[in-house]
């Protein structure tokens, strides 16, 4: 956590361009994250959305205090975190390294999309 620092990004959100400096950028179509961390703790699967949170520039010690209330759903609330939903997302950026599920997915920029309905899911009986 100490070494992050706040990164321009350059959002294209539903065709509209959105230039930000921020701490932690995330897109997600699911509230939490490994280890039930709510990175989007407003976001619904069946709404066709995506959601999107950020943290802008912070000190480290306000990032630190931050931490803990990303295990709970109310830490939105916070002034340094916006919170947008969206179709489309395109994230870019000089120094970005955009990741899902912790592995890197290469260079950006990166297109988001969420296609609603696109999973079918089937449950037994048991």
């Amino acid at each position: 956590m100490a070494r992050l620092r706040p990164l321009n990004y350059r959002l294209t959100i539903d065709g509209r361009p959105l230039h930000t400096r921020a701490v932690i950028a995330a897109v997600g179509n699911a509230g939490y994250v490994g280890g039930g961390i709510h990175l989007c703790p407003a976001a619904d699967v069946t709404d066709g959305l995506l959601d999107i949170m950020m943290i802008g520039p912070v000190s480290r010690w306000t990032l630190i205090r931050l931490f803990p209330l990303l295990f709970r759903p109310g830490f939105v609330k916070h002034p340094a975190i916006t919170q947008l939903q969206a179709h489309e997302v395109i994230v870019d950026g000089d120094g970005l390294v955009p990741m899902a599920d912790g592995e890197e997915l290469g260079a950006t920029p990166l297109r988001i999309s969420c296609v609603p309905s696109a999973l079918t899911i089937v449950v037994g009986n048991d």
